[in-house]
Order: C-alpha cells, then structure tokens, then sequence
C-alpha cells in the first residue's frame, strides 16, 4: 500500500481582499497619471510665459528710473507715482497735545536731481550704471548739480511726515576744497545763479525730462551768490506728501556772466556741497 503525500495547508484570499487590492492598485495608476498630467501642464505654462516675455516689447522707461517695473500690462511704475498717497496718519490732528512740542527737524534728501539743455531740447538723462560687486550690483546715490549757459539742474523734492510742514531749501557749500565731500571736483560761479519755483506737483522721471517737456517756471525765488562757506535757504509752507519742484539756472539764458556751477552730492547728512530741504516741525 503506497504512502499518502501529505500537501502543506494554505489559506485561500478572500473575494474582499482581492476587491480591495484590485482599488488600491486603480488609485495608485490615477494618481500616477493625475501627477505626471500635472507635471507636463506646468512644464507647457512654463514654456508659453517664457515665449511671451521672450515676445514682448521692452518697457519704454530704462532702468533704474521708477518708471521701470511694470506692474501690470499697461499700467507701469510711472502712473501709480501719479496717484494721490493715503494718509498714513490719520486722525493725528484730533490728538491733544500734553505740554510743549518739541523742536525737531530732519534733511530730505532730493527724489530728482536732472539736467535739462536747451541747446538740445529733446536729451533726456541717461540711464543711471550701477557698480557690480562681489556682492551684487551697487547703485550709488548721487546727485549731479550743474548749471551753465545752456544747461539747468531740476531738482524735486517729496514733503514727507505729519506735523513737518516748515520746509527750507538750503543750499551750503564747504569752506574750502579740500572740505569737498569725497574729494568730488567741485566747479564755482563768478556770478549769481537764479533758482525758480516750478509750476508742477506731480512726480518727476529724469530718464523722461528734457528741456522741451519742462514743467513751466512760477516765481523767480532769489538770485544767489554762491562761493566757499555759503549757505544759502528760502523757507516755505509745505504739506505733507506734496511735490516741490525748483529750477537752478543762469539768471538769463545765453548772458555773458560766467554762471557755471558743478558739483557731485550723495544723500550723507553732512555731505558738502549739497542742496536739500530741511523739514521742522509744526506740531
């Protein structure tokens, strides 16, 4: 009698386990094709933005004005710079002061220091080159200041704070060449140069001024004579976030008084030869 070959037990998957399975392999293959679907959809955008930026016309402002960075399609830097800003402090007046205010003043450095030609009415600034670095690419703040026979200096300025509403421009020079802030070529007139008022409260971009879209002339503030160790200021009302436009200048265009006046200024407290405007306070 032969012997019975004895076959190891082995449970049998249930019909529940194999539906769960069969799911869980379907959500894994949708998933997988949901992922890849996202996949290649940001890969297509990707490719058309760049396509787009690729086809679109440069801005028509240059670097570094303002007017640069598009915000949106056309609507740039520029135009916002034209909207009225929102106080900021709002219902300040209505405080009640406790005692005395104090006296304090701060220096408002110029937003526009441009020159303007009249013997090429259509030159505008050029663009402002920046210094590169180990660290990036440095723009220096200065400020150029010249003025001649056929070339004026706009200068603007932005009121800014509450309660800082005495304004002053002064112009200082330094004593002697060798006080001239950063050893910068200093340059003086033999005769006074004028300073006007200009009739414009609204932003000013240098890479869009030239002589011909000037903002036209108010008041003619003062003609002044300028050497080492002058000062020289006009005070004023002003209110907060309001534009203050000024023009230096040959007393008269194509005069024979030599009237040349150069000068490099950065925004250092104490740079000199500088203009600024001095704010103090009214509250």
């Amino acid at each position: 009698m032969s012997q019975r070959q004895t076959i190891p037990y082995q449970e049998l998957a249930s019909d529940d386990g194999d539906v769960l399975q069969g799911k869980n392999d379907s959500t894994r293959r949708i998933s997988h094709y949901f992922s890849t679907g996202v996949l290649v959809f940001c890969l297509i955008c990707t490719v058309f933005n760049i396509v787009l930026l690729r086809l679109e016309p440069p801005p028509k402002y240059s670097f570094p004005s303002s007017t640069t960075f598009l915000t949106s399609r056309g609507v740039s830097r520029k135009d916002l710079d034209n909207l009225r800003r929102p106080s900021q402090f709002v219902g300040f007046e209505k405080l009640q002061r406790v005692g005395a205010p104090a006296t304090k003043s701060f220096v408002n450095f110029p937003l526009v220091l441009a020159q303007i030609d009249s013997s090429d009415p259509t030159r505008t600034a050029p663009p402002f080159l920046g210094v590169f670095t180990n660290i990036g690419t440095i723009y220096p703040e200065l400020g150029r200041v010249v003025v001649s026979k056929s070339i004026s200096t706009v200068v603007q300025f932005r009121a800014l704070d509450f309660g800082m509403e005495a304004c002053e421009i002064r112009i200082a020079l330094p004593f002697n060449a060798s006080a001239v802030s950063g050893n910068r070529p200093l340059t003086l007139p033999s005769s006074p140069i004028a300073i006007f008022s200009l009739e414009h409260d609204k932003p000013l971009h240098a890479d869009s001024l030239s002589y011909s879209s000037r903002p036209p002339r108010g008041d003619k503030i003062a003609d002044i004579s300028l050497g080492y160790g002058s000062v020289w200021n006009h005070h004023f009302k002003c209110q907060m976030d309001d534009m203050y436009a000024f023009e230096l200048a040959c007393p008269s265009l194509g005069s024979e008084s030599f009237c040349d006046l150069a000068w490099e200024q950065d925004k250092d407290h104490d740079s000199l030869p500088a203009i600024k405007m001095i704010q103090h306070s009214t509250v």
